[in-house]
């Protein structure tokens, strides 16, 4: 199945990956780079670390919850990627929390 033209066109402006061996450390420092401190993204009522329980097991689920709504909606965010940048267990909240916590306040 051939790519759509717009994702081929995004996809050839992205720089070269850079030659030898990956630095997870150097990575995770240029994501962390490119979002908002802590203190200075938008305020949530709170953040809270849960487990679903399915049929095959407990899912960690964080719930974000908006400072400020009179109803809330719901939206799964699965993150997925190279799996070797962020911490074990939860994605890393400095990072993807910047994602997970705009969306929480749309």
């Amino acid at each position: 199945m051939p790519l759509h033209p717009e994702i081929a066109k995004f996809l050839a402006a992205l720089p070269a990956p850079p030659q030898g061996p990956l630095d997870p450390a150097a990575l995770r420092a240029g994501d962390e780079a490119h979002v908002a401190p802590l203190a200075e993204r938008l305020p949530l009522h709170s953040v809270e670390d849960v487990a679903a329980r399915t049929a095959s097991g407990e899912v960690p689920v964080r719930i974000y919850t908006p400072a400020e709504a009179d109803r809330y909606g719901v939206i799964v965010y699965f993150h997925g990627g190279a799996f070797f940048l962020g911490v074990h267990g939860h994605a890393d909240i400095r990072v993807s929390g910047h994602l997970t916590s705009l969306l929480a306040d749309t």
